[in-house]
C-alpha cells in the first residue's frame, strides 16, 4: 500500500503541479490571445481610417472635378452668350442696311415718279400755254 500510497500522492502532486503549469500556460495563452486581439482590432481600426481617407480623398477629388467642370461650362456659356450677342449684332446691322437700302430705293422710286409727273405736269402747262395762246390768237 506503501507503494500504492505513494504513487496516489505522487499522481495528486503531479496532476497538482501540472495544474498549476495549466493555468499558468493559460494565463499566458489568454494574455497572449488578448494581446493578439487588441492587434487585431488596431489593425483593423487603422485599416478602416485609411479607408476612410481615401474615401475622403476620392470624393474630395470628385468634388474639385466638378467644380473645374462647372467652371468650364461657365466659361463656355459666357462665351456662348458673348458670340451671340456679336452675331444678332452684326444681324441687326445687315437687316439695317438691308432696310436702308429698301428705303432709299423707295425713295428713288417716289422721286422718279414725281420726276414723271412733274413732266406731264410741264407738258400738261405747255399744252395749256398753247391752247391758251391759240385762243387768243382766234379771239385777237
Amino acid at each position: 500500500m506503501d507503494s500504492a500510497h505513494f504513487d496516489d500522492r505522487n499522481l495528486a502532486h503531479s496532476a497538482a503541479g501540472r495544474n498549476v503549469t495549466n493555468k499558468v500556460d493559460s494565463v499566458v495563452e489568454i494574455a497572449k490571445l488578448k494581446e493578439d486581439h487588441d492587434k487585431q482590432v488596431q489593425k483593423l481600426t487603422f485599416e478602416n481610417k485609411i479607408k476612410l481617407l481615401e474615401s475622403e480623398n476620392n470624393n474630395q477629388m470628385k468634388i474639385m472635378q466638378l467644380e473645374k467642370d462647372n467652371q468650364s461650362l461657365t466659361h463656355e456659356l459666357e462665351l456662348l452668350k458673348l458670340k451671340t450677342s456679336h452675331e444678332q449684332e452684326a444681324k441687326k446691322v445687315v437687316v439695317d442696311r438691308e432696310m436702308e437700302k429698301e428705303l432709299l430705293k423707295q425713295q428713288n422710286e417716289f422721286q422718279n415718279k414725281l420726276t414723271e409727273k412733274d413732266k406731264e405736269l410741264a407738258g400738261k402747262d405747255k399744252e395749256m400755254a398753247a391752247k391758251e395762246n391759240e385762243f387768243k390768237l382766234k379771239i385777237g
